[in-house]
């Protein structure tokens, strides 16, 4: 799906920047050369004078050595180039782009195309140099200096190249307003004249009239801290904000939905998945919570919060991701989702309500969980694997063992509890902040992976039912032996 994005930087040499570093940057050189996470394309320059035609690269060097204190460096400008272009096609339009933002005044750039990451993020680094070349010969250390003054009254016009390249100011909202106008039409033409449907808008959402929230841009170091379970502020707010976009965009479905049924008209609801939507971060969380938990099917319980009523379905994984939009809407609506195993005997144990100090001596003794989350901030849920599936018994005996020994819930330690589905709102009155909002249910960690000392847990919990068993008397009876307390089975979830 084709997106706009567009981001200008400038960089100054009282604000420490380099413009040769920059340039090593985009185009992997130098001490950049061991970075290969991002694929490089394509590298071109532009408008150089002589003496950096066959070198772009000695035209910054000598911007960083001569360029006035004060002075501007280069101005940079990133965009997001259409996934649907070929590769060939991608290139010739940021060169034109290239060519045609820097033709007004003749200024020298060059740029850099990335694959970026997994080669699914095509984008160009486009820097711009505000010194117009003006067609006469100059020295290196003579471009950047101060232009010559203009002529006086009844004084000759001094020589253009005794003094500097003139400087060309791109600042401004009008200069910004206008490149990002620019870019968009460059794009769509791209696009209509390949034969593509596909288009991009550089206008707010608001501007449109769409009722969508922009998205966090968090780049791909914070993307891949973010798929790595490391937790960072910026890619909590971007998770929140897709996820708040995509209640959004159900919220005005279902208002339509309403209308449209308040009119007995039949109408079709915009598709959630349809061209207007954004990268669902919801979706991508439940995909790995469901790979983590590597069930064939699984029961999810839909709790509405006023009335506490639970309702329950019984889905594959498949089924899962066919239906986020449906679940989307009914936590909207102010119900929590939540998810568990469905089989008889499976190899999860639920421990609920736990700290990060619980999570740290969980690891310590050998209990790593396979899935964390954050229900709510600092507090969480962690879904232990067991080496082999175990009767409803085994698992109650392991929860409760979890429980005790790093402070979970005791109350929630049972062979059938709840847990939390990632991606969707903690509809819990106690957690709302004083502007309505409610935290977002995060995928904190999701390795999949037995614990080390889960063989141990499994039979210490075998060896309590045998002596309970003993103690009794009586044949070893495990579901009448632990008819010892509460029935947690469908209670409440946190």
């Amino acid at each position: 799906m084709a997106i706009y994005h567009m981001h200008v930087t400038v960089g100054t040499r009282s604000g420490g920047q380099s413009a040769a570093a920059k340039i090593d940057y985009i185009w992997r050189q130098g001490p950049y050369r061991r970075d290969h996470a991002e694929q490089v394309q394509h590298m071109a320059s532009g408008n150089m004078p002589a003496w950096a035609e066959a070198n772009p690269a000695a035209y910054w060097r000598a911007a960083d050595t001569h360029e006035r204190m004060n002075g501007t460096l280069f101005r940079e400008v990133e965009f997001a180039l259409p996934i649907e272009l070929a590769e060939a096609s991608r290139v010739v339009l940021a060169e034109r782009f290239a060519r045609e933002l820097s033709g007004d005044h003749n200024l020298p750039w060059s740029l850099a195309i990335h694959a970026g990451r997994d080669a699914t993020n095509p984008h160009c680094h486009l820097v711009l140099s505000e010194r117009r070349h003006d067609g006469h010969d100059r020295t290196a250390e003579t471009w950047f200096r101060r232009a010559a003054a203009p002529a006086r009254r009844g004084l000759e016009r001094p020589d253009p190249a005794s003094g500097g390249a003139l400087k060309v100011s791109l600042r401004g909202k009008a200069w910004l307003a206008e490149t990002r106008a620019r870019w968009a039409r460059a794009a769509n033409k791209a696009l209509e004249a390949a034969g593509d449907a596909a288009r991009i808008d550089h206008r707010s959402y608001a501007a449109q009239g769409l009722d969508l929230v922009p998205g966090q841009h968090v780049g791909p170091h914070v993307a891949a801290m973010h798929l790595r379970g490391i937790r960072t502020e910026r890619g909590r707010i971007a998770l929140a904000t897709a996820v708040a976009a995509a209640e959004v965009r159900d919220l005005v479905a279902l208002r339509e939905e309403l209308q449209n049924e308040s009119a007995n008209s039949v109408r079709a609801r915009p598709d959630p998945e349809g061209p207007m939507s954004r990268p669902d971060l919801t979706r991508a969380a439940v995909e790995r919570q469901l790979a983590a938990m590597g069930q064939d099917r699984y029961e999810l319980g839909i709790r509405d919060r006023d009335s506490g009523q639970m309702m329950e379905r019984s889905w594959s994984a498949g089924q899962v991701l066919d239906g986020l939009a449906w679940l989307k809407r009914q936590n909207a609506r102010g119900s929590d989702i939540y998810i568990r195993p469905a089989a008889p005997e499976h190899d999860l144990v639920l421990l609920d309500d736990v700290d990060e100090d619980g999570l740290d001596a969980m690891r310590s003794a050998g209990h790593d969980p396979a899935l964390v989350l954050e229900t709510s901030p600092s507090n969480y849920q962690a879904w232990l694997r067991l080496p082999e599936p175990q009767p409803p018994e085994v698992r109650r005996e392991v929860a409760r063992a979890l429980a005790h020994a790093h402070g979970g819930d005791r109350a929630s330690a049972d062979a059938r509890h709840f847990g939390r589905l990632s991606g969707f709102t903690n509809r819990k009155p106690a957690y709302t902040t004083g502007s309505g909002l409610q935290p977002w249910v995060l995928l904190r960690q999701a390795g999949g992976r037995v614990a080390a000392a889960a063989a141990s847990l499994v039979e210490a919990a075998c060896e309590r039912l045998a002596e309970r068993a003993r103690d009794r008397d009586e044949p070893a009876d495990p579901q009448g032996a632990l008819d010892d307390g509460d029935d947690f089975t469908s209670g409440g979830p946190s």
